[in-house]
């Protein structure tokens, strides 16, 4: 898994973990952005909240940006729930989504009122 990979090599020259070196890159995107990862494990939560600590400089997000633009990705975006939500065209007080969709929410509505 080449993203993965990635998130593990960056996550050592950091200090970090891959789950906080992912949150802190969807931080740093827009001010907009706004990362609501689920869990309902302790240990989980304590790491999601050390992405705080993370601050990935100008250089860091460019060369993660470089890295992950050689990586081809595989599969669909979304599972056919959400797919038949964007179809429909539901909004986000309809249904539960996940982090990605989410954010694409939030930049939609971001869209909308800008």
């Amino acid at each position: 898994m080449p993203v993965v990979d990635l998130l593990k090599r960056f996550a050592e020259k950091k200090n970090a973990t891959p789950s906080q070196i992912a949150l802190a890159w969807l931080m740093a995107q827009k001010p907009f952005v706004v990362s609501t990862p689920g869990t309902r494990n302790m240990d989980h939560l304590n790491e999601n909240l050390g992405a705080i600590n993370v601050q990935p400089t100008a250089a860091d997000l460019s060369e993660l940006e470089t890295a992950f633009s050689n990586i081809t990705v595989h599969g669909g975006r979304m599972n056919e729930m959400q797919m038949q939500a964007v179809d429909q065209g539901v909004t986000s007080r309809d249904f539960v989504p996940g982090v990605a969709t989410k954010v694409l929410l939030c930049q939609m509505n971001h869209q909308e009122q800008g």
